[in-house]
């Protein structure tokens, strides 16, 4: 993580009016937030900002509400962490439009058959804990980007 501190300093100019919306993702003190409240409190920009919250779990700075007209969060155990905004709404997960559940195999018996007895999606991160997985019975699959830094 960059602490805020060390971040460098942002030059930018952008005519107010060319962008409907900027939409960010990561997290509160992530250089995604820093850029963004940057251009708000040191360059004026009016556009409306957004920030899709992912990452972590750091709480938000208490200037949220002014930097950002609109906050997502992931995960319902997140949304009172955000309660305080005028304007928050759960997204990501799965498009149930495209994606469904497929007809399960089943064995000569009528059981239904499973490929894999543990899943675990996500990056390859420390924090994340992949090694508990080990410890679990049956067939695993861990599926995710590895970080050359970890």
């Amino acid at each position: 993580d960059i602490v805020v501190a060390q971040q460098p300093e942002i030059h930018y100019h952008l005519t107010p009016g060319t962008f409907k919306f900027i939409l960010g993702w990561g997290a509160f003190g992530s250089p995604t937030d820093y850029f963004l409240t940057q251009i708000h409190y040191k360059h004026g920009d009016s556009h409306p900002k957004a920030l899709c919250i992912g990452g972590n779990a750091v709480p938000p700075p208490p200037e949220a509400a002014e930097v950002y007209d609109l906050l997502f969060f992931e995960t319902e155990w997140y949304r009172e962490t955000i309660s305080f905004h005028p304007l928050i709404r759960q997204a990501f997960g799965i498009n149930s439009n495209i994606y469904h559940e497929l007809p399960p195999k089943l064995d000569e018996n009528g059981e239904r058959v499973w490929e894999y007895d543990v899943l675990m999606v996500g990056h390859f991160l420390p924090w994340k804990r992949h090694g508990h997985l080990l410890q679990k019975e049956g067939r695993k699959l861990a599926v995710g980007e590895i970080y050359q830094e970890y």
